[in-house]
Parts: C-alpha cells; structure tokens; sequence
C-alpha cells in the first residue's frame, strides 16, 4: 500500500505536478499530471495543498492503525520495580505500559473522518 512519505508532488524533474485524490480510502492519481508550464502559480499551489491533505489523512491514518495494533495487546504490567545500586527499591511506570496508554488514548480519540477512510 502507498504510505503518506510515497506521495510526491513532482516527477520528470519537476515538470509535471501529480494530482492526488483519495478513492475508496486509497491514494491515487486518476487524472493526468499537469504540465507546470502551463500552470498559474496559484493553481499549482492549490494542487499542492489538495496533495499535502491526501498526504496528511494518509498519516493520519497510519498512526491510527499503528495505534490500535499495539493497543488490541493485552495490557502490560503498570508499575516495575527496580532495585538501585544501594538495594533501595523504586516503582516506575512500565514504558511499555506508557506505550500501550498513548496507544489507547489514540485509538479512543480517532476522528471520523480517519475512521472513513
């Protein structure tokens, strides 16, 4: 599947600007890549910003599925213990538990529209 970071505006050394759309939650270009030279500098800029949100729900959309894979694991032990070097022992939160909370929260906060595509 094409990833956010695959999504480029330009090919041909910048001669012709992709037009990226969402299709069934997939990016794709289904029209032709406008020539630059024929292009106002206002229509390449709105073709870039149209790209960077398809880049942008794409992203979005990665970290939420990045998300609820860690988050669907069970739930790691909340507090460790460690021992220092003068044998005192000390309760520390569980990165892996931190990991899997932000995970969750995450998944809990997803938008609407990252879960339509």
């Amino acid at each position: 599947m094409i990833q956010h970071r695959d999504i480029d505006d330009y090919y041909k050394d910048g001669e012709f600007l992709r037009r990226w759309e969402l299709v069934d939650g997939f990016p794709r270009c289904t029209v032709d890549a406008l020539s630059i030279a024929s292009l106002e500098p206002e229509d390449v800029s709105t073709q870039e910003v149209a790209n960077a949100a398809v880049r942008k729900a794409l992203q979005d959309l990665e970290v939420y599925e990045a998300a609820l894979m860690l988050a669907s694991q069970d739930e790691p032990v909340r507090l460790i213990t460690q021992i220092d070097g003068d044998e005192v022992q000390n309760d520390t939160i569980n990165p892996d538990w931190t990991a899997w909370e932000t995970a969750r929260l995450a998944v809990k906060g997803v938008t609407n529209s990252t879960l339509a595509l």
